[in-house]
């Protein structure tokens, strides 16, 4: 089952698509817990080729007695980013709202980046975990969960490795823009994961008297981008830094969404 957890995120979240009929499910993607009732991913998420969006699976990997607990959720709605257009990369971020809440006292939701935490410098070391192609020759190569760390790039390093891939490039009509933001690669390990997978930065731990143990914390930078998953190269054989879509930058749209009462 596809998904994503780190030390750092409270829960592992993937997507059943289809319907009850077994034949017509499959799973994918992955999302951050934003919300008790509110799933932050990228926007190709809310299909997989003709399937929508069916449950959502929210897992405990703590559990009890070492056991993972698993909940599903139905669908109450899927809100797409009103600027993200299909073939392009820009504002690729999709909300899934549950048809009921995560139960707080099993499940912390992440805490999201936001502008008044300042700009996040290039050379930070971040978070991305789930899904991922492992392997460095084809021989060897296997689909695995992973914790990866990866270094923030700055925006001239971000465009220049990623406009020279035509693929991107053709996504990219305007240039990149700092709605977005790439990790890793270039001589890093390459994230190179499921869509949606949250890339956050550890911001302080939580001890908690009931559970008798510490909830590290994490404010979620960015959601991978539906490009992300491309093992393109530059010319030095270096991979390509995996591409982001910044959450500081459209607070307000998923404001609107998760909380508009508020």
């Amino acid at each position: 089952m596809n998904g994503t957890f780190s030390r750092y995120f409270c829960c592992q979240v993937t997507f059943q698509y289809g319907d009850a009929y077994q034949y017509n499910q499959q799973y994918g993607c992955a999302g951050a817990l934003i919300a008790p009732n509110a799933i932050l991913t990228a926007a190709r998420c809310k299909n997989l080729g003709c399937f929508p969006i069916f449950k959502v699976y929210v897992t405990d990997p703590f559990g009890n007695d070492g056991i993972p607990g698993v909940w599903n959720f139905d669908v109450e709605s899927v809100h797409v980013h009103p600027e993200y257009r299909s073939g392009e990369a820009y504002a690729d971020l999709a909300i899934v709202k549950l048809t009921q809440s995560v139960d707080l006292r099993t499940f912390q939701p992440l805490c999201l980046d936001t502008p008044a935490h300042g700009e996040v410098r290039p050379g930070t070391r971040a978070q991305a975990a789930g899904w991922n192609v492992q392997g460095d020759s084809w021989f060897n190569i296997r689909y695995a969960m992973a914790n990866t760390t990866i270094s923030i790039r700055g925006a001239e390093e971000c465009s220049s490795a990623l406009l020279s891939h035509n693929k991107i490039r053709r996504a990219h009509p305007n240039g990149l823009l700092q709605s977005q933001m790439c990790a890793g690669g270039l001589g890093e390990p390459s994230y190179a994961g499921e869509y949606g997978v949250p890339l956050s930065l550890h911001t302080h731990t939580l001890r908690s008297a009931v559970h008798e143990r510490d909830f590290p914390m994490a404010r979620v930078l960015g959601v991978a981008s539906s490009l992300s998953y491309c093992t393109a190269r530059t010319p030095d054989g270096s991979l390509l830094p995996d591409l982001f879509t910044s959450a500081a930058s459209s607070l307000a749209w998923i404001e609107s969404v998760v909380w508009p009462d508020e």
